[in-house]
């Protein structure tokens, strides 16, 4: 099926997910077998959620299923402005429902490449991994979306701000920041040390 929508997330020039006004966006699949790999991944959490483990088999992608938006298969998208066809994975919006969602993308793992990657593209991972706190802590931050009480709108870090992010201190101040941006936030909570204070209590 292809869809004819305005607008898309922009980001090094690349296209990131397309959001329309029903409930739901559009993730632009990657070339090759990581797309292929990721429409596989959604297709088989949602099968083996909704079947029974024979005994003695585990059933190993079910327990992701809460966690993860609802998904609908993949479609081809046209954009006003951008020639061609997108090819997409049409998925829940979650945040469609709020009027500021507070949003946070973390990339998950000390390693990111996958099984069957080459020793050239492991050493490109690794390299990238490497630059961020990934490597360090298991997770970077790879965006952030919220609501700033002072101004009265949201802020947003791209991707590029988010590559400054390179130390445990910097991650510290960006989650400080983010915990912080509801209108009912004592403000000193936004401080990075306090914020430091209770993530070393955990």
């Amino acid at each position: 099926e292809v869809r004819k929508l305005k607008d898309a997330f922009v980001s090094d020039n690349k296209m990131g997910p397309v959001v329309d006004d029903t409930g739901f966006f559009y993730k632009p699949l990657q070339n090759g077998t990581r797309g292929e790999r990721e429409v596989v991944f959604y297709a088989r959490v949602i099968q083996d959620s909704k079947r029974c483990p024979k005994d003695g088999e585990e059933n190993t992608m079910a327990p992701l299923s809460p966690f993860l938006p609802r998904t609908y298969g993949t479609y081809s998208i046209a954009l006003e402005g951008r020639e061609g066809l997108v090819e997409c994975l049409k998925m829940e919006d979650l945040t469609c429902t709020y009027i500021q969602p507070c949003v946070i993308d973390l990339k998950m793992g000390y390693e990111t490449w996958y099984k069957g990657c080459t020793p050239e593209m492991i050493d490109k991972y690794r390299a990238k991994d490497a630059r961020t706190t990934r490597s360090q802590l298991g997770f970077s931050v790879t965006g952030m979306q919220m609501f700033s009480p002072s101004t009265g709108r949201m802020e947003r870090w791209p991707k590029q701000r988010c590559r400054e992010i390179t130390s445990r201190a910097k991650v510290l101040e960006a989650l400080a920041r983010f915990v912080a941006s509801g209108p009912h936030q004592d403000p000193t909570s936004r401080s990075p040390q306090v914020f430091k204070a209770k993530s070393d209590a955990l």
